[in-house]
């Protein structure tokens, strides 16, 4: 949180078996990308006052392996 927005979109991000990443459309309609390419959808640089009228981004990570 800042006084200067830097992302435009709900972003979540939650377990999945593999690293994915979907972004939703204002539209309905979703595209599946690789997780570094998120910045081009959330980013306010990337995608200034939404232009790309992005819904919400959903990134799926897989749990990291620790020890204890």
């Amino acid at each position: 949180m800042g006084v200067i927005p830097v992302t435009t979109v709900v972003t979540v991000v939650s377990y999945g078996p593999e690293e994915e990443a979907e972004i939703r459309f204002l539209d309905g309609s979703t595209e599946e990308v690789a997780v570094d390419a998120i910045r081009y959808f959330i980013a306010e640089s990337e995608n200034p006052g939404n232009v790309k009228q992005v819904s919400m981004v959903t990134v799926r990570l897989p749990e990291l392996n620790r020890s204890t």
